[in-house]
């Protein structure tokens, strides 16, 4: 088996919750829409290059995921399982139905994609810790994707130098 990627990219900086009847109809700002444009041109210039963009269906994780599949000119689609309150183990088995030879982005929210990044990565590797908003992780699998196989690539965000 080759090498899969798995890009896990946290939604783009979304307004304030009170400003919006429910959480699901939060839109990203300005300052969102800004890091959503520089993962699509990043991970479109310099890769890993998904086959597929599969984004929570919440507004902010869906718009952030609309702008990075129209820059990779890839297929973009929804799973309930990425939604904000869904936890890693739905993720996994979404991810694992995958064919095993796509590479993959999934966009969603946190506390859950903090989590499931370190239930993928192996033990030795660093990287654990928070997604900050409109920031991707890249992981590598060497098998199939499961707890403790993956291996850091890199962390790509907009820095404020950048903005």
């Amino acid at each position: 088996m080759s090498a899969r990627t798995l890009i896990i990219l946290r939604h783009g900086k979304a307004a304030p919750h009170d400003a919006y009847p429910t959480d699901h109809a939060r839109p990203l700002v300005a300052r969102g829409h800004a890091e959503a444009e520089f993962i699509g041109v990043h991970l479109a210039t310099h890769g890993p290059r998904p086959s597929v963009v599969i984004s929570s269906p919440v507004l902010r994780a869906h718009t952030t995921a609309q702008v990075v599949a129209r820059h990779l000119g890839v297929p973009l689609r929804t799973d309930a399982c990425l939604s904000t309150d869904a936890g890693v183990r739905p993720i996994i088995s979404m991810l694992t139905a995958e064919p095993p030879e796509e590479n993959v982005l999934i966009a969603g929210h946190n506390p859950t994609l903090s989590e499931l990044l370190a239930e993928l990565l192996r033990n030795d590797q660093p990287g654990r810790g928070d997604l900050h908003t409109g920031e991707a992780a890249i992981l590598r699998f060497t098998g199939p994707i499961a707890p403790g196989t993956a291996t850091m690539v890199d962390r790509v965000r907009l820095t404020a130098e950048q903005h």
